[in-house]
C-alpha cells in the first residue's frame, strides 16, 4: 500500500504510525535508562510511545535534531532494538551529554522489553494542543504492519489526492474500512476555532478600546486648547511663533499620555496572568509587545494632538485677547 501511494502523482513522501497523531490513544509506560537507578514506584514517568515507519518524519515535517531516522534495515525483523526520542525527553534526562547510543527499556511486566538504543533527536510536537507544552515521545521502527494512520505529503493542493489515495487503497484490499480522511491543517483550524474566534474578539474589543482612547485624548484635548485660547493669543502677540504653539500643545498633551502609559502598563503588568491561559509561543510578559503596544499608542496620541495642535497656531492673538 505504502508503494502504490508513492507512486501516485504529486505525492511527495508517504509514511504511515500507530496512534502517534492521537496521544490520547498511545501506550504509556514507564522506562527505565540503562546505567541510572530507577526511581521508585509511583513516581516514574510514563513514556508515550508508539510505531513509524522511516518516511514519517520527513512526511510530517519533523525535524531530526541528532542522529538519524530509522531505514528499512530497522524494521526487519531480528533487527537491533533502535528508538527514537524527541527533544524534550533528550534535555529532560541527557541535558548535559549526548543521548546518542545511550539505551533505555520499558518497564511493563506484560510484555519482555528488550533494551532499546536511541539513535536520534526528533523535534517535538505539541500533540496536546499549541497551548500545551510538548511532552516525552518515543517512536520505535515499524514497516507499517501494525500501523494505523497513514500520513501522505503532497506538493500539491492534499484534497485532490483523497480519491485517488482511496482507490489504491481498495485496489489492495476492497474490505479495508477507510475512516477519518482529513488534511493536517484543516485538523489544526478546527483544533484553534475557538482559540482563534477569542484571539478575534479580544483583537476587536482591544481595537475598539484603542479607538476610544484616541477619540478621548482628542476631545480632551481640544477641550485644554480651547480653555487656553486666550494664552495662546497673548503668548503671540509677546512674539511666540507658530512652531513655540505647537511644541506646547504637543508636548503639554502627550506628557499626560506618558504619564497614562507609565500607569497602564503597570496595570497590564498585573493583569496579563490573567490571558497566560490563551497565549503560546510568547509570554504573557514580552517585552517586545508591550513596547510595540505603547509605540502604537503613542502614535495615536500624538496623532490625536495633532490637530487641535494645528488650529492653536491659527489663533489671531486679536481674536484670542477679544474672546479674554
Amino acid at each position: 500500500m505504502l508503494t502504490r501511494l508513492r507512486a501516485l502523482p504529486g505525492v511527495t513522501s508517504v509514511g504511515a504510525t500507530s496512534n502517534v497523531l492521537f496521544p490520547s490513544e498511545m501506550c504509556k509506560v514507564p522506562f527505565l535508562i540503562e546505567g541510572r537507578p530507577a526511581e521508585p514506584p509511583g513516581q516514574r514517568p510514563f513514556l508515550p510511545s508508539g510505531e513509524a515507519t522511516p518516511d514519517y518524519f520527513r512526511t510530517m515535517g519533523i525535524p531530526l535534531l541528532r542522529g538519524r531516522v530509522f531505514t528499512a534495515a530497522d524494521t526487519e525483523e531480528n533487527a537491533p532494538a533502535n528508538i527514537i526520542i524527541n527533544e524534550t525527553m533528550a534535555k529532560r534526562y541527557w541535558s548535559n551529554e549526548d543521548p546518542i547510543g545511550k539505551r533505555l527499556k520499558f518497564d511493563d511486566p506484560n510484555f519482555k522489553s528488550p533494551w532499546f538504543t536511541i539513535i536520534g533527536v526528533a523535534g517535538d510536537v505539541r500533540q496536546e494542543g499549541l497551548e500545551m507544552p510538548p511532552g516525552l515521545i518515543a517512536y520505535s521502527p515499524s514497516g507499517g504492519y501494525w500501523s494505523d494512520d497513514l500520513v501522505v505529503h503532497s506538493k500539491s493542493d492534499p484534497r485532490t489526492l483523497i480519491g485517488a489515495v482511496r482507490e489504491q487503497i481498495r485496489s489492495v484490499d476492497p474490505n479495508l474500512a477507510i475512516d477519518n480522511v482529513n488534511v493536517v491543517s484543516d485538523l489544526l483550524s478546527r483544533r484553534e476555532s475557538q482559540r482563534r474566534f477569542n484571539a478575534l474578539l479580544l483583537g476587536a474589543f482591544a481595537f475598539v478600546a484603542l479607538l476610544l482612547a484616541a477619540v478621548g485624548i482628542y476631545g480632551t484635548v481640544c477641550y485644554w486648547v480651547k480653555q487656553r485660547t486666550s494664552e495662546f493669543g497673548i503668548r503671540m502677540a509677546l512674539g511666540a511663533n507658530q512652531k513655540n504653539i505647537l511644541r506646547l500643545v504637543i508636548s503639554g498633551g502627550m506628557r499626560f499620555i506618558f504619564a497614562g502609559l507609565a500607569i497602564g502598563i503597570a496595570g497590564a503588568l498585573a493583569a496579563s496572568r490573567l490571558i497566560a491561559s490563551l497565549l503560546f509561543g510568547v509570554t504573557a510578559y514580552d517585552p517586545a509587545t508591550f513596547a510595540a503596544i505603547a509605540a502604537l499608542l503613542s502614535l495615536v496620541a500624538l496623532a490625536a494632538c495633532w490637530i487641535p495642535a494645528r488650529r492653536a497656531m491659527r489663533i489671531d492673538p486679536i481674536v484670542a485677547l477679544h474672546y479674554e
